[in-house]
């Protein structure tokens, strides 16, 4: 699991209330696996983010609670050696948690993805690979955070 970069030895990636790029979720097992998609309450927020400033400060970026007045099940389903691609879009209104008028070092940073699909009575039923998953840091540089 990663981020779905161009390059292998790509630049740090830009973190702004406006950024966009690609998750990739890759299924290294034999067996193909169900996860749940994130056009439904049950994927939605399985996908968020860990930032570390240069000073190690932690802080969690996840998406907003959102309400589901129609809810139908949406999945991923991923072969062996395959993978799933997440777009993700910061400035989509969807994201809490991002920086905000960061002074200082803006290079320095890193990021990590997490993916958590916990046990419930549906993802059971539907056998929906559960479990916790993240990738390794990444460079982060923050862009355009000061008034």
């Amino acid at each position: 699991m990663g981020f779905a970069r161009g390059v292998a030895l790509a630049p740090p990636l830009p973190v702004t209330a406006k950024s966009k790029f690609n998750v990739s979720i890759f299924n290294g097992t034999k067996n193909s696996i169900t996860l749940p998609g994130e056009g439904c309450s049950w994927g939605y927020d399985i996908v968020s983010f860990e930032l570390v400033s240069p000073n190690e400060k932690s802080q969690k970026i996840t998406q907003k609670p959102k309400a589901w007045y129609k809810n139908a099940l949406v999945t991923d389903n991923t072969p062996s050696t395959g993978l799933v691609i997440r777009k993700i879009n910061f400035g989509d209104g969807t994201w809490q948690g991002l920086p905000v008028r960061v002074s200082g070092q803006t290079y320095g940073w890193k990021i990590k993805v997490k993916v958590n699909v916990p046990s419930d009575s549906l993802s059971t039923e539907k056998v929906f690979w559960i479990g916790k998953m993240e990738s390794k840091f990444i460079h982060a540089k923050i862009v355009n955070t000061q008034d």
